[in-house]
């Protein structure tokens, strides 16, 4: 896991072509530390595969479902 990036100079991406990637987390905003405050729960490039856990995982109290997507070169 990444928490922090430093002295970035440069970033390429040459590939024009790209796909979109899914990630379902769980957040708390009650941690009081990084590694609880997210939960990795699923991640997919096809939206539908986390629409199907959001309906059948079970949330602790306080917590909410977070998705987050990025766009990867192919």
């Amino acid at each position: 896991m990444i928490i922090e990036l430093n002295n970035i100079k440069e970033v390429e991406i040459v590939a024009k072509t790209d796909f979109k990637y899914y990630m379902l987390f769980t957040y708390n905003p009650k941690a009081t530390n990084v590694y609880g405050k997210y939960w990795l729960v699923n991640q997919s490039p096809n939206i539908d595969d986390l629409e199907m856990n959001k309906e059948t995982w079970n949330l602790n109290e306080g917590e909410e479902f977070k998705v987050f997507a990025v766009m990867l070169p192919s």
